[in-house]
């Protein structure tokens, strides 16, 4: 037990120490897209992401994962209730696409 709790805090420390972090941004929209072979959602931000390279656009690139679904449902139920994100951890993936690995949704 010792060792997947090692394991999951050092996966969860690589993840963070590649990622871009963003503060205390409200999400503008939300949507979501999918065929038969690729389900992700996207969503706009205020102030826009600090990684200029994300075009404005933030994604989470899997709704079909345990872990992609869990993110939809918390984006969702912030906007739908107005909440802002205290952090957004997001990093470019091998097509340049920024990906979203960690939300915290404030109070």
């Amino acid at each position: 037990m010792k060792k997947l709790m090692a394991l999951a805090v050092s996966l969860l420390i690589s993840f963070s120490a590649n990622a871009t972090i963003d503060t205390n941004r409200a999400i503008t929209s939300i949507g979501a897209q999918g065929s038969s072979t690729v389900q992700l959602a996207y969503l706009v931000l205020t102030p826009a992401p600090s990684l200029a390279s994300c075009g404005g656009f933030i994604y989470l690139d899997d709704l079909s994962t345990a872990a992609g679904k869990a993110l939809y449902s918390t984006l969702l139920t912030a906007y739908s209730l107005g909440k802002a994100l205290e952090r957004v951890d997001y990093a470019p993936n091998a097509g340049g696409t920024c990906v979203i690995s960690a939300i915290q949704v404030g109070q």
